[in-house]
């Protein structure tokens, strides 16, 4: 063979060789998609760093806990004002009715209900209540303060501690639970609110309804749950 065709032969292998390569690089495997978690009452799993490696196997730590599903759920879409007036959502920090959730547990004996989608560095401090309707009427009725003093016009129904909001590092922003005064096995209608006194006397808020048939609600463990109650209460 000639020097040229050499060449040309070399020159040709060459080319077929990179094309491969380049071919190679540029493959991308098929992705299968995963389902995100639904955002409800779940806080972000807290990021896992990677240890550098140490020549030994590691355990690789449990997302923390959160608050499950539950079958008992209820939007706040039902708006009040107890003077009469058309209600104003500028009286209760701008809440609308259908905004807020408020998802149902049990803890200790007592339901528990959690508020979703309230920001309240938004809403400024809120009085949220809650009762169960029985067969007797409206019962266990309480109501306690997001922040010291919110609750000034509502003492009437003021719950004294264990039962009041909770702040719970499982939670997500703009969400919170709420240890009720009501009984775990008492059966009925369950209503969670959020109200706010007004200067004249008068109470404006919001308020949703869930029937405990609706299935049995979750136990939770709140101090598992990093919930704690409002500072300075």
């Amino acid at each position: 063979m000639s020097r040229t065709r050499r060449g040309d032969a070399a020159l040709a292998l060459t080319t077929l060789l990179l094309a491969a390569c380049q071919a190679a690089a540029t493959s991308t495997p098929g992705r299968t998609s995963t389902p995100s978690p639904s955002p409800e009452l779940t806080a972000t799993a807290t990021p896992i760093a990677t240890p550098a490696p140490t020549g030994s196997p590691t355990t690789t730590p449990a997302a923390s806990e959160t608050f499950p599903a539950t079958p008992v759920v209820a939007t706040l879409d039902i708006a009040y004002d107890s003077s009469g007036a058309p209600f104003d959502p500028a009286k209760v920090g701008g809440l609308i009715p259908g905004q807020v959730q408020g998802s149902w547990y049990r803890s200790a004996g007592f339901y528990v209900v959690v508020y979703a989608t309230v920001e309240l560095t938004e809403t400024g401090s809120l009085c949220p209540g809650n009762s169960i309707e029985t067969a007797s009427g409206y019962e266990f009725v309480s109501n306690a303060p997001t922040a010291p003093e919110a609750c000034t016009g509502q003492e009437s129904t003021l719950a004294p501690p264990p039962v009041g909001v909770r702040f719970c590092s499982s939670l997500a922003s703009g969400a919170f639970a709420y240890l009720t005064a009501i009984p775990a096995t008492t059966e009925g209608v369950l209503y969670a609110s959020i109200e706010r006194a007004q200067p004249g006397g008068s109470i404006v808020g919001i308020t949703g309804r869930a029937a405990t048939t609706a299935g049995p609600a979750p136990e939770v463990d709140l101090e598992a749950l990093g919930c704690s109650p409002v500072p300075g209460l």
